[in-house]
């Protein structure tokens, strides 16, 4: 999940990927040299094993932070969150419903669709339009270094 200013977001957004009806699951919230007080909006959550907080020296932009947070993740699938929206409780689980993702843990760097009351669905790029579910492409075929992270993606 980069980060930039987004503090007064970051509850909303953590909570949302509390509240999965999936568990297993790692995030890793790269603030990308924010001064508005992200650690501490972070804090709460940092005593769980499953999140981490890595901290840029000073502000590289959305593709410096995410590339940090793709190359820290460790789960079989990465979803996008952003910091400033948040997931539904069965986000998660919606690709393991055909049993993609059995046994593997997901990578919350953050979604193809995240939930946001009111508002169109976004575009998919179109490396990820081609999959038939929403687990959209392995790791090793989608491009190096993301330019539009409105994409799930799997190793």
């Amino acid at each position: 999940m980069p980060t930039f200013e987004q503090a007064r977001f970051l509850p909303r957004a953590v909570g949302s990927l509390f509240a999965q009806t999936v568990t297993r699951w790692e995030l890793i919230v790269v603030d990308d040299g924010s001064r508005d007080g992200t650690p501490e909006a972070v804090g709460p959550f940092r005593s769980d094993p499953r999140v981490r907080y890595v901290r840029l020296p000073r502000n590289l932009g959305l593709g410096a932070a995410a590339n940090a947070g793709l190359g820290l993740c460790r789960g079989a699938f990465v979803a996008y969150l952003p910091s400033d929206d948040a997931f539904d409780p069965d986000h998660i689980a919606a690709p393991s419903a055909s049993g993609s993702t059995e046994g593997s843990t997901s990578s919350a760097a953050g979604t193809g669709s995240p939930s946001r009351s009111g508002s169109a669905p976004r575009t998919a790029p179109t490396w990820t339009r081609s999959a038939s579910t929403a687990v959209s492409a392995r790791r090793a075929s989608r491009p190096r270094r993301i330019r539009d992270l409105s994409a799930v993606t799997r190793r």
